[in-house]
């Protein structure tokens, strides 16, 4: 009787962790209809018994207990469920072999996404589980987007870098299949980060275009820097041998400071055994380069093998000192009093698309197919993997974005940006957007002062509805660029409703909610400020106003209420 009981508590207990293991996220949206399998497993004979329907579960449980496990699952409704028949086991024994069942279930009914509408994305938390999702690919590639792009890049340098890493994708999806998912979002794949509003526009604008080799998404890679010369795929991945991976001059990317590292003797021997290399480092040196001047051997004498590549040794090093020590394979090595000193130039494998080069070659004017003729030669860029032309990107006609004919190619880049943070704002403030809408770019600094009547170091002016900006170039290069128009799109949302305010409030609402202000309350100040926020001939004191003005608003944000009643 004892043990009959114990069967009934494992039951119920393993009933209770299938019904919470085995229901996915709702983005995955790959669930079985409830009820669809119980697995009834039979430890003394190690035998699993796939039943489809409740009765049956009648052979392993005694009479007049069905009833109770039929109202138990009918409370859970688990899309699986798991009854394991261990007679004497522990509870947390059977849980233990329930889960890894219930993981290799959720594994086999998971279904690939459709091709070229969605991926698999395993995520890699800092406790090396694997959470996975499914994300749209226009949302996975402007997540990569945000992950990869350098700082500031320009419309034309993202939209490049768009479609190599939407081509990268579809061209390795189902690399982790063995595990469940696609791609992961670790350098292995590609590097995930929440994305912005500009990787978002440069995802939107080149919506299902991808570089095509013998009409399929090619094999392509990025790199952050490749040091004035790229290397060819096979030199880095003997499977990589295309013609359209060549070693190849960068003007875009050459004349770059270099770099240098002193590592010493003992660290580098730590890296190496951490790496399975065995011995004492006696010397060091390059024994053989690649065509384009990177080490592709490295001779280490007193350690076995006394020869490995240079990538090895670049990754040997990354993974135990940190990536900052040997940034690429392009590197010369000189002994020290306490080591080696490695001199490199670039940072990356240098194959494909330079993306130190693409922001250079973006900001001379050329577009995103003339960056990827230049890195990817030979390759065509089409749709995949059903025709469709950017002309179909939705963006709402009461945006007017006025840009100077310098900047026309990234006219339709920005009207995206605006329009996005213009909804994401209204939503937030729970107000509506204006009808219309004018932001204008100035050709000039001189230009936006003599429009706007501001000083230099106001970076926009907003009057009614239209916003009046700085030149592009001096608010990329500023890294205000995005910052700006949030900025500047809060007044205009927030102009009705803070009309009768001091201008403290109006302008601690702008930094409130572009984000400028952060952990506000901690900043000691006084709230109300004595003196209200304005634009002065000082700049400092510009600058020391408006930070009191969104330190006070955070701080009455902070103590409750709605924004439009701060006063």
């Amino acid at each position: 009787m004892l043990r009959f009981v114990r069967h009934i508590l494992l039951i119920g207990l393993l009933l209770g962790v299938g019904g919470a293991l085995s229901s996915p996220s709702r983005a995955q949206d790959h669930r079985p209809a409830p009820h669809s399998a119980y697995l009834i497993v039979d430890v003394g004979s190690r035998k699993t018994i796939a039943v489809s329907r409740l009765k049956a579960l009648q052979a392993v449980v005694a009479p007049g207990s069905i009833a109770k496990l039929a109202t138990l699952i009918a409370a859970l409704r688990p899309s699986l469920g798991i009854v394991v028949v261990a007679p004497g086991a522990a509870g947390s024994d059977a849980a233990a072999l329930a889960a890894d069942l219930i993981r290799e279930q959720m594994r086999a009914h998971r279904q690939p996404a459709a091709e070229g509408e969605a991926l698999n994305v395993g995520q890699i938390g800092l406790d090396g589980k694997t959470t996975i999702v499914t994300m749209p690919i226009d949302e996975y590639v402007a997540s990569v987007v945000a992950g990869e792009q350098q700082a500031n890049s320009p419309p034309a340098a993202l939209e490049a870098l768009a479609i190599t890493a939407r081509t990268y994708a579809l061209a390795n999806r189902r690399r982790h299949a063995r595990e469940g998912f696609d791609l992961c979002d670790l350098t292995h794949c590609q590097v995930l980060k929440p994305a912005t509003p500009s990787s978002r526009a440069a995802s939107t604008v080149t919506r299902s275009r991808v570089l095509l080799f013998n009409g399929r998404p090619a094999s392509v890679f990025y790199t952050a820097s490749c040091g004035g010369r790229t290397e060819r795929g096979d030199a880095v991945w003997p499977q990589a041998r295309f013609p359209f991976l060549p070693s190849q001059l960068d003007a875009g990317c050459e004349r770059l400071p270099g770099w240098s590292s002193e590592l010493r003797t003992e660290d580098l021997e730590r890296a190496l055994r951490a790496n399975g290399l065995k011995g004492q480092l006696a010397s060091m040196r390059v024994v053989a380069r690649t065509a384009s001047g990177r080490a592709s051997t490295v001779r280490m004498s007193g350690f076995v093998p006394p020869e490995i590549d240079g990538d090895t040794l670049r990754f040997a090093v990354g993974r135990t000192l940190g990536w900052q020590h040997v940034k690429s394979t392009w590197f010369d090595i000189s002994r020290t009093a306490n080591g080696y000193r490695f001199t490199g130039r670039g940072s990356g494998h240098g194959v494909g698309l330079c993306m130190v080069g693409s922001i250079r070659w973006a900001a001379q004017g050329l577009t995103a197919d003339d960056i990827l003729r230049r890195y990817f030669p030979g390759l065509t860029t089409g749709t995949w993997p059903t025709p469709q032309t950017t002309d179909n990107v939705s963006v709402s006609a009461r945006v007017l974005v006025q840009v100077p004919a310098m900047n026309a190619g990234e006219r339709r880049h920005l009207t995206i940006v605006v329009q996005s943070e213009l909804e994401g704002l209204a939503r937030r403030l729970g107000v509506e957007t204006p009808a219309e809408l004018a932001v204008v770019f100035h050709p000039t600094v001189e230009s936006y002062r003599r429009a706007t009547k501001q000083p230099w170091w106001m970076a926009a002016a907003t009057t009614g509805q239209r916003i009046d900006l700085l030149p592009i170039a001096t608010l990329r290069a500023k890294g205000l660029l995005e910052q700006t128009i949030r900025h500047e799109l809060v007044h205009v949302l927030t102009v009705d409703a803070l009309r009768q305010r001091p201008m403290w409030v109006k302008e601690g609402a702008a930094l409130f909610f572009a984000g400028e202000v952060v952990a506000a309350a901690q900043t000691p100040t006084t709230c109300p400020p004595r003196k209200d926020a304005s634009a002065t001939s000082h700049r400092d004191v510009t600058r020391r106003d408006y930070l009191q003005a969104g330190t006070c608003f955070a701080k009455a944000m902070a103590s409750g209420g709605a924004w439009s009643g701060i006063h």
